[in-house]
């Protein structure tokens, strides 16, 4: 199993246990455990730019 998928599956069992599949709830978790550079926010505001993307 690739790295990623894997992280995928756990991500994806952690949003549900701990966060009831909200996954506003632990992106801002994530984000205040530890200050993310200010690259590291554009990559996420990219990102997030090309999900808005694809699902209209």
């Amino acid at each position: 199993m690739a790295e990623e998928e894997t992280q995928r599956q756990l991500v994806a069992d952690l949003l549900d246990r701990a966060f009831s599949g909200w996954a506003k709830k632990l992106v801002v978790q994530a984000l205040s455990a530890k200050k993310a550079s200010a690259e590291e926010l554009a990559e996420i505001r990219k990102l997030l730019e090309e999900m808005e993307r694809r699902s209209n």
